[in-house]
């Protein structure tokens, strides 16, 4: 773990109890320009690793932001982020959660200030936004038909004689319905929602996650690889957004690689170990491989 966490505080930062770090990675060639000193800053770091300073992360910009609250805090989140971006423009995003962060990502430039992330970090209307971007009356629901068949509103059946499933959903849908259209404040459906935010989407944590967020110290670092606390996230982004003739497995090695011989380059010594390693014997021979599957991305909004 410690050799990632120095590679990680080389290329970007660890962030501190009171700071919420972001990342953005942007793909190869396409990295901002942004003044003399930006410019300057980022020819010495790829001076410094032995490279161009240009392995990117596989097409789009990718924003990561590191919270550790927890992977459902996390997808209740990245949801809502995502949703708060398209309001300010025409915008395609999928986010990405895991355990130590989210991952938004998008074929467009996210390229944001402070005012504007701290906009989109606030509590503010967190009940409102929730109920549209995460598509609640789905879950709402399906949460009613738990809470009807409690209530005595629908029967599951008597002994010997099982309801089928298929009417049982079709009775609280009925049920869900009609209270919804002419008692839209009944205790059961009220009870259903405070459910879905509870339980499932854990509103009182993303509350809590908002606020220390929004008054955290906002640190933007643009990088133009993965780091070692995005590489994950990125990972997971393959499973939701790739449709590919490849195994998973290959193309995380694939950015291990690239990856392992950036961090290499940057430190003789572990060049010196890598090179040791791979340097083939006299009578093993050595073998070409040619890659031909083409992975084929799909747009998820």
């Amino acid at each position: 773990v410690r050799p990632l966490l120095e590679l990680q505080m080389r290329w970007s930062r660890l962030p501190a109890m009171d700071e919420l770090l972001i990342e953005r990675v942007w793909p190869e060639g396409d990295v901002p320009q942004r003044g003399a000193r930006t410019r300057r800053a980022r020819a010495d770091r790829a001076s410094a690793a032995g490279t161009s300073g240009r392995e990117g992360s596989g097409g789009g910009c990718h924003v990561f932001l590191y919270f550790f609250e927890g992977r459902m805090v996390h997808e209740g989140l990245g949801a809502l982020l995502a949703y708060r971006l398209t309001r300010l423009q025409p915008l395609t995003i999928t986010s990405t959660a895991t355990d130590q962060g989210v991952s938004l990502s998008s074929p467009s430039a996210l390229d944001l200030d402070d005012s504007a992330w701290r906009s989109l970090l606030t509590p503010d209307g967190l009940l409102d936004d929730l109920v549209v971007c995460m598509n609640t009356s789905v879950l709402v629901r399906r949460q009613f038909r738990d809470i009807a068949r409690v209530a005595g509103l629908i029967v599951t059946g008597y002994p010997g004689q099982r309801t089928p499933v298929r009417q049982l959903q079709a009775s609280s849908e009925m049920f869900f319905q009609v209270l919804q259209e002419f008692d839209s404040d009944n205790l059961l459906l009220d009870q259903a929602r405070r459910e879905v935010l509870e339980a499932q989407l854990e509103f009182g944590r993303l509350h809590t996650a908002l606020e220390r967020a929004s008054a955290a110290r906002l640190t933007v670092i643009e990088l133009d690889r993965l780091s070692p606390l995005a590489f994950p996230i990125w990972a997971e982004t393959l499973r939701a957004t790739q449709v590919s003739s490849e195994k998973w497995s290959d193309m995380v090695q694939r950015m291990v690689v690239r990856l392992e011989e950036s961090a290499s380059q940057s430190d003789p010594a572990l060049r010196s170990d890598r090179t040791q390693q791979r340097r083939p014997s006299e009578t093993e021979p050595i073998a070409t491989t040619s890659e031909t599957a083409t992975p084929v991305a799909t747009r998820a909004s």
